[in-house]
C-alpha cells in the first residue's frame, strides 16, 4: 500500500470515516467473468472506457471472478475482457447515478469458433444489488421530451407517486412539499426555509437525476419525502459543446377563457445556454463551463391609476465551471463551482398594495454552490470517498432609484382604508444570508461471509447558517392614515391624521441575529447477497440536531436512529422475476421556518403605537410634517407582537418522522423491457406543531397585557394524522419501428392521502395547524379526512422516437398526463368565545361540514404534449452541428377550471348556523387564472459540436 494510501485511510478513520458517498455523484460497475462451462474467471483482465463521461478503470478479477469498479462516473461504458488462451469479448453498460449495474461476461478458449459475443449490463431498475426503488432520468432524453421544465422541479414529476403541491412544488409519496431534499454535485441546494431547490444548476449542464422514493439507503438523511440526487456534466477527451436559444412569446400560446386577446403582447423571450467542455490533458485532466443567461422585462401596474405602470426587469444569469483529475486508475477528484445571480428592479414588494412609484424596491439574490470530491479505490474490494460542499444564499434589497431613505419620515405609509402603500418601499435594505456547509466521508467494503457484501460506512457534518432580520421597512416603522391619492395627473399624495384611527408600526425592537443548526450523522448500509436468489440491504442512520442562536435563546437537541431494511427474493436466480419488501423510517430536517420562531431571526416583532397629535387633514411627507415624527405617537403600546416574548421550543422538540413499508414485484421482460409493481404504506409522525391556549401566558412590560405562551412541539398519533396509501406500477421498453427506434416508459399511481394535519402552505413550511390550539374550546381538533395533495389516479405515458437519414436526425417526443381532481374541504370559519378562563376570549376557528374535510373535489385534468427535433450536421467531416426544436404543451388545448370559489358563509353567531353558501361559491369570477391548460409554444435552436 502506497503512502499516500495509507496517510488517506488514517485521516478516514480519525474522522469516523464510514461506494458513494453521502450525497451520491457515482455509480458501481461488476464485471462477473464465467468460462463456457460456468466457472469463474481469476485473473482475467477487465479495460472500462466512458462513451460520454471523463475517466476510466481497469483491474483484474478476483478469486471468484469478479472485478468491480465502484466510484464512476455515471454514464455509458464499453470496454474489454481478455485473458491469455481465452478470446476477447466486449462489453456495453450504463452506470446509473447513485446505482449498480452487473454485466455477466463469458470466455471461450480461443481454438473454439465463434464470433465475438457483446454482452450488455443489466438494467439498473432491475438489478438486485441493492433494495432500493429509483428513478434515473438522462438528462439527454429530458431535453428531447416535450417539457419546458427540464429543472429538478420539472424532472421530479415524471416519477411515480409525485403530484403537485403548494407552490408548484413536489409532493413524493404524500409528504409535504418542504420535506423534501434536493441535491446537485453532492450539495444541498435547499432553501433553509422552504426546502425548495434554489436552482443553482443549469439545465443543459446536468448530466443525470435520480429520483429515490422508497427505502432509500441510509446514506441520506434530513428528509420524510424524498431525494432529488443530480450531477452535472464533465469534460471528456474531446472538444464538445452547445449553443441553445429557448424562445417564447405569448401571442404564441391559446388563449384563457376571459383573458383579452388585445392585452396580450407580442413579445420574444429568449434563455440563452452555453455548454462547452474537453481534456486539458488527456486521459487525466478535463474541465467542462457552462452558462445560461436570461432578461426579461415586462409592463407591470400598481394598484392605482394605469398611468403608474413601470416596467418591471430582471436579470438571471448562471455560470457554472468544474475540473475533474484522473490522478491515476484509482484517485480521482472533481471540484464544481456554480453561481445564480438574479437582479430585480423595479418590483412592488407587496404586489397587492403598492400604490406609488415611490414604493417600488430593486432586490438581488446570489447564489453560489461549491463542491469537492475525492474518491479513491483501493484494490478490488475497498474504495474511499471524501467530500466538501457550501451552498451559499445572500439577499438584499434597496430603493429604486432613490425612492426611498430611512429617515423617520420617509417610512411607508399605509391607507387605513384600502391598505395601499405609499412613500417608501417595503421590507427592510438589511442584507439576509442562508447558507450550509457539508463534508462527508464514505468507506466501502466488499468481503465474503456468508455471501457476499458491500458494507458502506459513513459520516457526516451539516451545518446550516441563517442570519436576518426580516425588517419590515427600511426605515423600522410603518405609519398608518388616511390617504388621498391625486386623481388625473400623478402628483402628491396627502394623508389625514386622526387618533381615531391613526398609529405607528414599530419593528425596531427586532434587531436580527444568527441562527446556526448542526447536524452529526453516521451511517451503516450492507447489501447483502447469499445464495443466487436472496440479497437483503440492512442499513442504519443516526443523526444528532443542535441549534444555536446569538440571542441565546435555547434550542433543544436531540438524537434520532433510524433503519432501513429490505429483503429481495430473486425466483428463479436470473434476474427475470424479484419480489422485495422493506420498511424504512426517515427522520426530517428541523425545518428553520420552526427553530428559529422564537428568536429575532426573521421573525420581526410588532409593537402598534396609538396616535397622539392634533387631527390634520392634507400633509403631505416631509421631515417636521405632523404625523411624521416619531413624538406624534404614543409611549406605550396598545398591542404587541412579539415571538420572542411569548414564543418556545418544547424541550421535547424532534424533527418530522416518516414510517414506510412497501411491497414489490419486478419483471424483466428481456433486455429492452422491464415492469414494476408496488404496494407503499406511508404514516408521518411528529410533525410541527404550535401548542397555545393551556400553557399560560406573559406579561408585555410596556403594555402590561398578557400574551397567551406558544410552544412548539411535535404531533402524537392521538392528536394528528397524516397517511399515505399506494399502488404503482412503472414500465419501460424500447423497440424498432418505421426504420427507427422508439422508447416508451410511463407509471400510474393509485393512492390515497389522509388525515387532519395540512400545514403544507406555500408561505408557512411546518406552520402548525388547529391541533392543540385552544383545545378546551375546541377540544377535537381538525376534522380527519381527503388531504389537499390527495389524487386518486394519476397516469403519466411518455415515448420517444428517433430515426437517422443519413447524417441528420429526427426525434419526434409525447407525452400524456391524466390526473385526478384534487379534493377541497366545504368549511367555514367560525367566532367563538371560551368556557373558562376564556370567556372574553374570541376564538375564530375552521368548521367542517359533517365533520370531514377533503368531501368535494376539483375537475380532472389531462393534457398531451408534443415535441419534433430536427438534428442536422453541416457535413460528415464537419464535427459542427445544429438542431432545431418545437414543442407544443397541451396540443388539444384541453383547459380546465382548475379551482373556483369554495367559501360557505361565516356563522357569525356560532357553530351551530345553518350552513349557507357563500354568494359567489363556484364561480370563477370570469378570471383566467381559475384555469389551466391553454396550449403553449416554445422554440429551441443552437448549434453542438
Amino acid at each position: 500500500m502506497s503512502r499516500r494510501h495509507s496517510i488517506l485511510l488514517l485521516l478516514a478513520a480519525g474522522a469516523f470515516t464510514p461506494t458513494l458517498m453521502a450525497q451520491s455523484t457515482t455509480g458501481a460497475l461488476t464485471v462477473a467473468v464465467k468460462d463456457t462451462k460456468g466457472n469463474p474467471v481469476p485473473g482475467a483482465r477487465v479495460e472500462l472506457r466512458t462513451v460520454n463521461q471523463s475517466g476510466s478503470r481497469s483491474g483484474t478479477t478476483d478469486a471468484g471472478g469478479v472485478f468491480r469498479a465502484p466510484l464512476l462516473p455515471p454514464g455509458a461504458y464499453s470496454g474489454t475482457v481478455s485473458l491469455d488462451g481465452y478470446r476477447t469479448e466486449s462489453l456495453k453498460a450504463t452506470v446509473p447515478l447513485g446505482g449498480s449495474t452487473t454485466v455477466d461476461a463469458v470466455l471461450q478458449v480461443e481454438q473454439e469458433a465463434s464470433a465475438t459475443v457483446e454482452v450488455v449490463g443489466t438494467m439498473s431498475k432491475v438489478d438486485k444489488s441493492e433494495v432500493q426503488i429509483k428513478e434515473n432520468y438522462a438528462q439527454s432524453q429530458i431535453l428531447e421530451l416535450p417539457t419546458t421544465d427540464r429543472g429538478l422541479t420539472g424532472i421530479t414529476a415524471f416519477a411515480p407517486g409525485v403530484t403537485t403541491g403548494s407552490g408548484g412544488s413536489p409532493v413524493i409519496n404524500g409528504a409535504a412539499t418542504y420535506e423534501n431534499k434536493f441535491l446537485v454535485d453532492g450539495t444541498d441546494i435547499n432553501d433553509n426555509y422552504f426546502n425548495t431547490d434554489d436552482g443553482i444548476f443549469i439545465e443543459d449542464a446536468i448530466a443525470e437525476t435520480a429520483v429515490l422514493q422508497d427505502n432509500v439507503s441510509a446514506e441520506y438523511g434530513r428528509f420524510t419525502g424524498g431525494v432529488v440526487n443530480a450531477i452535472t456534466k464533465t469534460g471528456t477527451n474531446d472538444f464538445t459543446g452547445t449553443l441553445r436559444a429557448t424562445m417564447t412569446n405569448p401571442a404564441w400560446d391559446a388563449l384563457l377563457p376571459y383573458e383579452d386577446k388585445s392585452a396580450v403582447v407580442s413579445k420574444l423571450g429568449t434563455i440563452y445556454t452555453l455548454t462547452t467542455g474537453g481534456p486539458i490533458v488527456k486521459d487525466r485532466l478535463w474541465f467542462f463551463v457552462a452558462g445560461r443567461f436570461r432578461s426579461t422585462s415586462e409592463t407591470d401596474f400598481t394598484v392605482v391609476p394605469a398611468s403608474y405602470a413601470f416596467n418591471s426587469k430582471r436579470k438571471d444569469d448562471r455560470y457554472e465551471g468544474n475540473l475533474a483529475w484522473q490522478i491515476d486508475n484509482s484517485n480521482r477528484i472533481q471540484v464544481t463551482f456554480t453561481r445564480r445571480t438574479i437582479d430585480d428592479g423595479p418590483i412592488a414588494p407587496l404586489t397587492d398594495y403598492t400604490a406609488g412609484l415611490d414604493s417600488l424596491a430593486t432586490r438581488s439574490d446570489t447564489f453560489t454552490l461549491l463542491s469537492a470530491v475525492y474518491n479513491a479505490v483501493f484494490g478490488n474490494n475497498m474504495d474511499l470517498s471524501l467530500a466538501y460542499s457550501h451552498k451559499g444564499h445572500h439577499i438584499s434589497q434597496g430603493d429604486f432609484a432613490g425612492n426611498g431613505g430611512t429617515a423617520f419620515w420617509q417610512s411607508p405609509v399605509f391607507d387605513v382604508d384600502t391598505f395601499n402603500q405609499f412613500n417608501n418601499h417595503y421590507f427592510s435594505d438589511v442584507p439576509e444570508d442562508r447558507d450550509n456547509d457539508d463534508i462527508s466521508a464514505i468507506f466501502n467494503l466488499f468481503f465474503s461471509a456468508g455471501g457476499d457484501h458491500n458494507l458502506k460506512v459513513g459520516y457526516e457534518h451539516f451545518t446550516e447558517l441563517d442570519d436576518g432580520t426580516n425588517g419590515q421597512s427600511p426605515t423600522g416603522y410603518d405609519i398608518n392614515a388616511l390617504a388621498h391619492f391625486p386623481t388625473g395627473t400623478p402628483g402628491p399624495v396627502t394623508y389625514d391624521f386622526d387618533p381615531a384611527y391613526a398609529y405607528l408600526d414599530d419593528w425596531t425592537k427586532a434587531p436580527g441575529g444568527r441562527f446556526h443548526s448542526t447536524y452529526d450523522s453516521a451511517f451503516v448500509n450492507d447489501n447483502w447477497t447469499f445464495g443466487p436468489h436472496f440479497n437483503a440491504s440492512i442499513g442504519f442512520r443516526w443523526e444528532r440536531y443542535g441549534g444555536s442562536s446569538s440571542s441565546g435563546y435555547l434550542t433543544p437537541t436531540y438524537s434520532s436512529f433510524v433503519p432501513r431494511l429490505g429483503l429481495n427474493w430473486d425466483i428463479k436466480g436470473d434476474s427475470a422475476w424479484q419480489v422485495s419488501g422493506t420498511y424504512a423510517q426517515y427522520a426530517g430536517k428541523m425545518n428553520a421556518a420552526v427553530t428559529t420562531l422564537g428568536t429575532t431571526v426573521g421573525n420581526p416583532a410588532l409593537y402598534d403605537y396609538g396616535y397622539i397629535g392634533p387631527s390634520v387633514t392634507g400633509v403631505t411627507a416631509g421631515p417636521g410634517a405632523t404625523g411624521f415624527n416619531r413624538s406624534d405617537y404614543d409611549t406605550v403600546p396598545f398591542y404587541v407582537s412579539d415571538p420572542s416574548l411569548n414564543v418556545r421550543l418544547d424541550p421535547n422538540l424532534k424533527s418530522p418522522l416518516t414510517i414506510e413499508w412497501t411491497l414489490g414485484l419486478t419483471h424483466k421482460v428481456n433486455e429492452r423491457t422491464n415492469w414494476t409493481l408496488r404496494y407503499i404504506s406511508r404514516k408521518y409522525t411528529r410533525m410541527f406543531e404550535d401548542y397555545v391556549g393551556d400553557r399560560g401566558s406573559v406579561i408585555e412590560p410596556l403594555s402590561g397585557q398578557p400574551y397567551s405562551i406558544v410552544v412548539w412541539g411535535n404531533t402524537t398519533s392521538e392528536n394528528a394524522n397524516r397517511n399515505y396509501r399506494s399502488a404503482q406500477a412503472t414500465w419501460e421498453s424500447s423497440t424498432d419501428l418505421w426504420g427507427g427506434r422508439l422508447d416508451y416508459f410511463g407509471n400510474f399511481t393509485y393512492s390515497t392521502l389522509k388525515g387532519n394535519y395540512e400545514s403544507d402552505g406555500g408561505n408557512s413550511p411546518g406552520g402548525g395547524t388547529q391541533i392543540g390550539s385552544y383545545t378546551a374550546i375546541e377540544p377535537n381538533g381538525v376534522a380527519y379526512g381527503y388531504l389537499d395533495n390527495d389524487e386518486t389516479n394519476h397516469l403519466k405515458l411518455n415515448a420517444l422516437w428517433s430515426r437517422d437519414f443519413g447524417i441528420n436526425q429526427l426525434v419526434l417526443g409525447a407525452t400524456a398526463d391524466y390526473a385526478s381532481g384534487h379534493p377541497y374541504s366545504v368549511s367555514r370559519s367560525v367566532v367563538i368565545q371560551g368556557p373558562g378562563p376564556y370567556a372574553d376570549y374570541p376564538y375564530s376557528y375552521t368548521q367542517y361540514l359533517d365533520s370531514q374535510r377533503g368531501t368535494a373535489r376539483y375537475p380532472s385534468t389531462y393534457l398531451v404534449n408534443f415535441s419534433a427535433q430536427w438534428n442536422g450536421k453541416f457535413s460528415r467531416a464537419n464535427p459542427l452541428g445544429y438542431f432545431v426544436k418545437l414543442t407544443l404543451t397541451n396540443v388539444f388545448n384541453h383547459i380546465e377550471r382548475a379551482s373556483y370559489d369554495t367559501r360557505y358563509s361565516p356563522a357569525n353567531g356560532g357553530p351551530g348556523d345553518p350552513w349557507a353558501q357563500d354568494p359567489g361559491y363556484g364561480t370563477t369570477e370570469n378570471s383566467p387564472g381559475y384555469y389551466i391548460g391553454n396550449r403553449q409554444v416554445q422554440v429551441d435552436m443552437g448549434f453542438k459540436f
